[in-house]
């Protein structure tokens, strides 16, 4: 029996987090949501992820914080930024510099999961592309091979 891949969500949003949570169980991904950058970084020190999906901002924790110790527990999982506002190149680059692999932008529920689901079908390769499920001036470019380095496009 093939493992079910296992995505931890964290967001400042009970009401996104639980619609997250419900989408990608009926899916059939292992999901566990956290609430807070406290909470997220419990959860990495007893438990693997695939997929780790954080959002922008986390009210108990500082964003460097944060991003400094995704490096060290993360696993080699991928991370993807759910971000309030539509990402730009310089916002995307300091993101794929801390570690981040994926900028979406908070939209719609099932365009979040559709997205997600999308890249981890493919592999995890997929997930090194800068996305907007909103559609709407959407970033596609391939993120940098090496931390620091600009966008490509």
């Amino acid at each position: 029996m093939e493992r079910r891949k296992q995505i931890l969500v964290a967001d400042n949003d009970e009401d996104l987090l639980m619609r997250l949570q419900v989408l990608f169980e009926d899916r059939g991904y292992a999901t566990t949501i956290a609430w807070g950058g406290r909470e997220l970084l419990k959860e990495l020190q007893s438990k693997r992820f695939d997929l780790i999906v954080v959002g922008d901002y986390l009210p108990d924790i500082s964003s460097g914080e944060l991003w400094k110790n995704l490096r060290r527990l993360a696993g080699g999982a991928s991370v993807a930024l759910l971000q309030t506002e539509e990402p730009v190149k310089e916002m995307a680059g300091q993101y794929s510099g801390a570690g981040g692999r994926c900028v979406l932008v908070k939209s719609s529920p099932y365009k979040i999961v559709e997205t997600v689901c999308g890249c981890l079908s493919k592999g995890e390769d997929h997930l090194l592309h800068w996305v907007n499920p909103a559609g709407a001036g959407a970033m596609e470019a391939q993120a940098p091979a090496r931390a620091g380095q600009g966008m490509a496009r």
